[in-house]
């Protein structure tokens, strides 16, 4: 293992891995091709896991090995010291997560264990003059970007922001090195026991998240047209979303801006409506993977962008939306 040099931590979820976790790899494997570095993919898998199959599917996206982890108990806590426990006989240059709940937590016990600095939530990765790594995140409530260089000396442990890359299979037919299953168990179990996760509901779930999103704009008119954008979210089982205007106008708050100065979304479907597509909007949209688009100006730039598109007023093609929802 120590040959790879950069380690890409994959979250598990119930249909496999997380999406940001291939986010994650993409961006990494981008450097490594710079650097001449191998990737190593830790994850914890489950005894019936097809480890093959996620091999070949890791190989293309660029990762070099493949360790599975077996960690009892299957904590946070425990699986970020089991990370770190191997971080310090193996020495990597850095240990890449995607900013998620469960990754944030691994990654700062994995930091904890190393006595190193976290870096979380980094929204850029590139290379220095020596071909040293760089990371940059925002400070400040977002006013101030940081670059961070490493040094060589300590591994760096990083989390990146979801939604900003580019899934891609850049490597075709790639081999993985499938290493032998890691076993590890806790010394100092976690305390706190995970007895289950009950499902975020659309309405209240972070729009960075939510794999469906409904968003609205200054087209909507009124506060009272705005609220059709909440009644189709809750048909669809959408979160809702809003653009500057929206948010100034009091219809939706700062947490569900999207563009510039919000958040940055990569759900599967989302429906925009009387949004105009300025670009400090839709620049916080462009991981989105099917974009429906309406608007009354054929010419508005969120046409350019949609997938499909639909010119008419928002609020009557949503009222007619309801309606015919309503019967039947």
């Amino acid at each position: 293992m120590e040959q790879n040099k950069l380690w890409v931590v994959a979250e598990n979820v119930d249909e496999g891995l997380r999406e940001a976790s291939f986010e994650v790899l993409t961006e990494v494997a981008r450097l490594a091709s710079r650097r001449g570095d191998q990737i190593m993919v830790l994850f914890c898998s489950a005894p019936d896991a097809d480890v093959n199959k996620i091999g070949v599917e890791l190989a293309s996206y660029g990762a070099d090995a493949l360790l599975p982890l077996e960690v009892v108990p299957n904590s946070s806590r425990c699986v970020g010291g089991a990370i770190a426990d191997l971080a310090k006989e193996c020495r990597p240059d850095a240990i890449f997560i995607a900013e998620t709940i469960w990754g944030h937590d691994v990654a700062a016990w994995v930091a904890a264990k190393l006595r190193t600095t976290l870096l979380s939530n980094c929204v850029e990765l590139g290379l220095g003059p020596d071909q040293e790594l760089t990371v940059t995140r925002h400070v400040y409530s977002d006013t101030v970007a940081v670059k961070y260089a490493s040094l060589g000396e300590q591994t760096m442990v990083i989390t990146i922001q979801p939604g900003l890359f580019n899934v891609k299979k850049a490597f075709p037919g790639k081999t993985i090195n499938l290493l032998e299953r890691h076993a590890a168990q806790a010394q100092n179990p976690d305390p706190v026991q995970v007895l289950g996760f009950i499902k975020a509901d659309p309405r209240t779930v972070d729009i960075v998240d939510a794999e469906r999103l409904v968003v609205g704009g200054k087209g909507m008119g009124t506060a009272e047209n705005y609220k059709l954008i909440h009644e189709v979210a809750e048909i669809l089982g959408a979160a809702v979303g809003g653009t500057r205007v929206a948010r100034d106008n009091g219809w939706v708050t700062l947490d569900r801006q999207i563009g510039q100065t919000g958040k940055t979304v990569a759900p599967e479907l989302l429906i925009s409506c009387g949004v105009s597509g300025a670009i400090q909007h839709t620049m916080g949209l462009k991981e989105t993977k099917c974009l429906v688009a309406i608007n009354t100006d054929k010419h508005a730039p969120i046409h350019k962008l949609a997938d499909l598109s639909i010119v008419d007023d928002a609020p009557r093609v949503l009222k007619e939306f309801i309606a015919k929802i309503k019967t039947g």
